[in-house]
C-alpha cells in the first residue's frame, strides 16, 4: 500500500469513530470497586420511573428525566433536590448520572485501566471470580456485532479501579 491508501484508510477510521461517539456519547470512565456497578446501560425500549427530587437513589438505578434516560453510577444515598441537567453526565448534588443513548447499540468496548482484575456480567450484578474477566492494566472486551443490547456490570477486589467504556 502506498501513502495515499493509508491516508484514505485513516480518514475512514476517524469518520467511523467520530460517528460512533456522536451517536452514543463520549467514551466514559467509571470507578469500579467492591460493589457491582453498571458500566454500560441497557439499550432499546426502556421503562423507568420519572426522576423525582428529594428521592434517595442507588447505584445502577435508571430514571427518566424529560425525554432522556439516565443511570446512576455514584451515590451517597442522600435525598437530593436538584434536577438532572447536562449533555452526557450530570450530578444532582449527591449522585452521578450518565445519560443513556437511544437507539440500537452497534457495538461496545470495555478497557480495564486499573491495577486490579475486573470481573463483569451481562444482565445482572457482577460477582468476583465469575463472568468475563478484564485483566489489569489494559484487559479489554469488545463486541463489534451489535448483538448485545442489555446492561453490563463490573466489580473488582480493590477499592477503586478505572474501567473505560465506549459504545456506538
Amino acid at each position: 500500500m502506498n501513502r495515499k491508501h493509508w491516508m484514505i484508510i485513516s480518514a475512514a477510521v476517524l469518520l467511523f469513530v467520530g460517528a460512533a461517539v456522536s451517536v452514543a456519547g463520549p467514551p466514559r470512565k467509571y470507578t469500579v470497586g467492591t460493589n457491582s456497578v453498571m458500566v454500560l446501560p441497557p439499550r432499546g425500549r426502556l421503562s423507568a420511573p420519572d426522576y423525582a427530587a428529594d428521592t434517595s437513589y442507588n447505584v445502577n438505578d435508571i430514571v427518566k428525566s424529560g425525554s432522556a434516560y439516565w443511570f446512576c453510577t455514584v451515590t451517597n444515598g442522600l435525598s437530593v433536590s436538584n434536577s438532572l441537567a447536562g449533555l452526557w453526565t450530570a450530578s444532582d448534588g449527591s449522585n452521578t448520572w450518565h445519560r443513556i443513548a437511544t437507539g440500537k447499540r452497534n457495538g461496545f468496548m470495555l478497557i480495564n485501566d486499573g491495577t486490579n482484575t475486573v470481573y463483569g456480567s451481562f444482565y445482572s450484578a457482577a460477582e468476583l471470580n465469575k463472568g468475563f474477566r478484564l485483566n489489569a492494566n489494559g484487559g479489554s472486551l469488545d463486541d463489534f456485532t451489535g448483538g448485545y443490547q442489555g446492561a453490563i456490570y463490573a466489580i473488582c477486589s480493590g477499592a477503586s479501579n478505572n474501567v473505560g467504556a465506549v459504545e456506538w
